[in-house]
């Protein structure tokens, strides 16, 4: 079954949308992901990159080999003073299912 995801950062600057089937959600304790979101651990599902779209703004990003070795790309929106913020989270209440 299909899902209807919309989301964004917190300035509201960036948003995406998401129409397709999850994947297994991940969590990770890495030094890159406790970095990236200044937590413990970081928290990521798998999504089709076909059906994922940035519906407004504009990100930067890098890209650099993960502890684990793997090529890791961090996306962000450039602020004033050099905030950085991540992609962004999903709007929980902006969450639909729709039959394929």
């Amino acid at each position: 079954m299909s899902t209807v995801i919309t989301g964004g950062c917190l300035c509201g600057n960036i948003r995406f949308a998401y129409k397709g089937v999850l994947g297994t959600a991940a969590y990770c304790h890495c030094s890159d992901c406790r970095k990236c979101t200044g937590s413990a651990f970081s928290v990521s599902v798998a999504m089709e990159i076909e059906h994922f779209e940035i519906t407004a703004g504009s990100l930067k990003g890098f890209a650099k080999k993960g502890d684990s070795g793997n090529d890791l790309t961090h996306l962000f929106l450039r602020l004033l003073l050099d905030a950085r913020h991540e992609l962004g989270r999903v709007d929980k209440a902006q969450r639909n299912e729709q039959p394929d």
